[in-house]
């Protein structure tokens, strides 16, 4: 279904790239709208069409770079039809509603930062309750996999945690593991001291009756130890700054359903780990279907211009949205 799914080569003017996809076969079999890309999963034989353009806009006149992604879907009878956007593990799908316009948000699960290690000597320190006798398994909400010591009352453990490599450098809840097992330890109620030593980026460490937390860690239920919280100990400890970009999904075409989600699987391979993707969605109903979704990643204090029309309405300028049959043209007019 997807042997040659380009229609042609990149098409490209002054201030725009665009790449037009025939995705009618995958569609009609639901392949592209697998975990971690951004389809159309109908999932409908009868399907006549599916086709995709995605345009970069450049950066210009002091307008900043954002894209568009245009669908267009002929199902061959009344259906729901959905355009699909996934995110990665450790980042959030929300829906933002103004005035003007209702849109998806994608962001960094935690867009301020995070203190990492870089000393051999560098531990991190926690003094915790523990509510109930009982066996407590140990998590971590990590970015990357390394080395890990950790230790209980004065007892020292070697544990590790699986990251798997289909989903570097995102941030999970991955339980411990001794003995290629879920590492526990039977604790009495009352206090314990906690200690972490480790160079891996680790924004939390949470106590659990459950064995596995990857859909997240309840603080209601667990106990939650941050980093931030705790006293760390040593010269080598970084505060490390995230990135705060917001990547905005504004519909252009009609009014359609907007939906937020989560894609739940295992990976193929190295463990066969289970991931949960957040998903946004933005559904219509018809035989004969079409989206038109602008996608801008901003910085906070970045313009967020209004939607109308087909046209982006900028303080500088108005961005006119003209569809061909393999590219998208801009037009701009300064004010």
């Amino acid at each position: 279904a997807l042997s040659k799914p380009m229609l042609k080569k990149p098409v490209r003017d002054g201030n725009t790239v665009s790449v037009a996809v025939d995705f009618t076969e995958a569609f009609a079999v639901s392949f592209f709208g697998a975990p971690g890309y951004s389809g159309i999963p109908c999932g409908r034989s009868g399907i006549k069409e599916g086709k995709r353009i995605v345009t970069m806009v450049k950066a210009d006149d002091g307008i900043p770079a954002y894209y568009l992604v245009y669908d267009k879907v002929d199902a061959g009878r009344k259906v729901k039809v959905e355009q699909l956007f996934t995110a990665d593990q450790g980042m959030t799908v929300g829906i933002a509603a103004s005035s003007r316009q209702t849109s998806l948000v994608i962001d960094d699960a935690f867009i301020k930062g995070y203190y990492q290690s870089s000393g051999s000597k560098d531990q991190a320190e926690w003094t915790i309750q523990i509510p109930k006798k009982g066996k407590w398994y140990f998590h971590l909400y990590a970015r990357d996999g390394a080395p890990v010591s950790l230790e209980i009352d004065g007892r020292k453990y070697a544990v590790t945690y699986m990251h798997p490599y289909s989903r570097p450098d995102t941030w999970q809840w991955r339980h411990f593991r001794m003995k290629n097992k879920p590492f526990f330890v039977d604790l009495e109620a009352g206090e314990h001291k906690i200690t972490l030593r480790s160079k891996a980026k680790i924004y939390a460490v949470a106590l659990s009756e459950k064995s596995d937390i990857y859909l997240g860690a309840d603080p209601k239920k667990e106990l939650i130890m941050k980093l931030s919280d705790a006293k760390r100990i040593g010269k080598g400890w970084k505060w490390i700054k995230q990135e705060q970009t917001e990547l905005h999904l504004i519909p252009m075409i009609g009014k359609p359903e907007i939906q937020v989600t989560r894609k739940i699987f295992n990976t193929r391979f190295h463990g066969q780990l289970q991931v949960a993707l957040p998903q946004g969605i933005f559904s219509q109903k018809g035989e004969k279907v079409e989206f038109l979704t602008f996608v801008y990643p901003a910085v906070p204090g970045m313009e967020l211009p209004e939607i109308k029309n087909r046209k982006i309405i900028w303080k500088k300028a108005v961005d006119d949205i003209i569809i061909g049959k393999d590219h998208i043209k801009i037009r701009r007019y300064k004010k």
